[in-house]
């Protein structure tokens, strides 16, 4: 006789041990998601019992080389700021060692809001978040965060054993704990789980159509003697088609050109590069053209030509720290100037379906508003700046690319071991999803590199040590659609002269924005905004030296855009 249920149960078991999903289906990647926790059971939830900050909800989990917490509040705090928010933990399980608290033995108290905390062994000592391997997310305000700790120490021989204990407090004074019980929450290690593999490639995707690189190069350092190789190899190996540095303060864009071409990352002789700077330390290369590029409150709103297609980049880096309104201020400022641009307005009127992202430098340490400002187009100063803007070409919201930081389950952009913050997520990269995807990407973190990803690659582990605080991001994308433009046959355009050589005269029935003028293999080869000087009747000069011959002229108007056919003649 068969026997049906046996052979059930060893079905199950066969698909478990042998399905990837169920060895990955624990491992946590910090990265403001969450749903990587909705299978991890609840160690504690209890509300509305705090008297200042109430603590919510627990959980915890763990791979082979990370202790993780996720913890919620009742209301928006940022973690890494002005609270007294304290983990209490039992790495032995173990009430004779430690700090005997509340039932248990604390090895470790370490204080969020104070961004430090102690170590109980044989001697007290202070221990910051470098010591404990600390990486917490999000850096900016929320009421849910999650938290990784390493479990092998690295001030110490000392590792967490597999069964540990642990709670939280929000406050010294009338704060309130989770677990409320007297008891401690208890947790047993399960074994077996490899960290987050993340599903990127070092090196470009070659079904997409370009990469793009953000980067703060830490006061010039890319110029330092010391950083030079470190630089050298990095850049090397993630060959991106644009570079947006931030914090090149004291050189120009030529000479980054001209450095970087000494130092074998770039080719000028193989193929041509452009390269702009706007704002006090803003360089964006390209080996694709660059259109045109403007200085928006302090960051660079550039465009460039990606094989005919528009491609529009705001590299930006923000001001940092504690300067919320300084923030806020800037995201308004480049919203109301995209706002402009969508409107068809000047500076430079943005065609319909234009691919664009938002990247850099975001100092994203404060408010949680200022993100979500990136992905909504919700203008916080309206009075000054103007209505809010739908930012998307499919009306929905901007995404957020979040890369994974390479050989870590986070997704953290930035890390100073000698810092007072733990490393966090500061570099952003925001575009329209309606237009283009992110293929591949990754932060790259050569600390967190295997070994034969180092020999793969030709980095070494010190290299972003030597570089900067700040990670590089690589992002590849592919163009979903070309910019689309719908002509209206009821609006009236004159042309003259036509054919015409140097100076052209437009009339209209309404204001015109803007010309641009398209040569018979679809390259556009003049562009004009027409800025504040709009009106019916303009005349315009052509400087581009156009070769004799016929184009199309297309016209965007107030009521909208019009093609005519025109020749030059030179």
């Amino acid at each position: 006789m068969i026997n049906k249920t046996s052979n059930k149960l060893n079905l199950i078991l066969y698909i478990i041990l042998s399905c990837p999903y169920f060895i990955m289906a624990q491992s946590i990647l910090l990265n403001e998601d969450h749903s990587d926790w909705e299978n991890v059971d609840l160690v504690s939830s209890d509300f509305d019992d705090g008297q200042f900050i109430d603590i919510r909800e627990l959980k915890i989990a763990n791979d082979d080389n990370y202790l993780f917490l996720r913890f919620s509040f009742d209301q928006e705090i940022i973690l890494q700021d002005e609270n007294d928010i304290t983990l209490y933990l039992d790495i032995d399980n173990e009430i004779t060692t430690g700090n005997s608290f509340n039932g248990m033995g604390a090895d470790i108290i370490f204080n969020f809001g104070q961004k430090r905390g102690n170590f109980y062994g044989n001697q007290i000592f202070s221990i910051f978040h470098n010591d404990i391997g600390l990486i917490s997310s999000p850096t900016v305000s929320s009421t849910e965060f999650e938290i990784g700790i390493k479990r092998q120490f690295d001030f110490t021989n000392l590792s967490m054993a597999n069964d540990i204990k642990l709670f939280i407090r929000t406050s010294s004074f009338l704060g309130d704990y989770i677990p409320n019980e007297d008891e401690p929450a208890s947790y047993q290690m399960k074994d077996n789980i490899p960290s987050f593999a993340g599903d990127y490639n070092i090196f470009p995707d070659p079904n997409a159509d370009f990469r793009v690189m953000s980067y703060n190069v830490l006061r010039d350092q890319i110029f330092e003697p010391e950083s030079k190789d470190a630089y050298s190899r990095i850049l090397s190996t993630v060959k991106p088609d644009i570079f947006c540095f931030q914090e090149i303060y004291d050189h120009n864009a030529t000479s980054l050109l001209n450095y970087l071409e000494d130092l074998d990352v770039i080719n000028t002789i193989q193929e041509e590069w452009y390269a702009i700077k706007d704002g006090r330390d803003l360089i964006t290369l390209s080996k694709y053209p660059i259109k045109f590029h403007r200085e928006v409150f302090g960051n660079s709103f550039l465009v460039a030509d990606v094989d005919g297609q528009d491609l529009i980049i705001i590299n930006c880096h923000l001001p940092c720290c504690d300067n919320n309104n300084g923030r806020e201020e800037e995201i308004d400022a480049i919203l109301s100037f995209l706002r402009n641009g969508l409107e068809g307005n000047a500076p430079y009127p943005i065609i319909s379906g234009t691919p664009y992202m938002i990247l850099g430098d975001m100092n994203f340490v404060g408010f949680a508003s200022q993100v979500e400002s990136l992905l909504t187009g919700n203008i916080d100063d309206n009075y000054r700046f103007g209505d809010d803007v739908i930012l998307d070409w499919d009306d929905g919201l901007m995404t957020d690319v979040k890369p994974q930081t390479t050989g870590f389950p986070a997704t953290f952009t930035w890390y100073n071991p000698f810092g007072s913050f733990s490393a966090g997520r500061l570099d952003y990269c925001i575009y329209t999803d309606a237009t283009m995807e992110a293929t591949n990407s990754y932060v790259l973190n050569t600390n967190g590199l295997s070994q034969s990803e180092i020999q793969e690659t030709g980095l070494e582990i010190d290299d972003v040590n030597q570089a900067s605080d700040h990670l590089p991001l690589i992002m590849d994308f592919k163009l979903l659609q070309t910019s689309t433009i719908d002509f209206s046959d009821e609006i009236t355009i004159e042309l003259s002269p036509n054919p015409f050589k140097d100076y052209l005269n437009i009339k209209s029935d309404n204001d015109v924005y803007s010309i641009q003028l398209i040569d018979n293999n679809g390259k556009i080869v003049f562009f004009k905004s027409l800025g504040a000087h709009l009106g019916k009747e303009i005349n315009i000069q052509v400087t581009n030296h156009l070769k004799s011959g016929s184009y199309t002229a297309i016209i965007h108007t107030k009521n909208g855009y019009s093609s005519k056919p025109l020749i030059v003649v030179n």
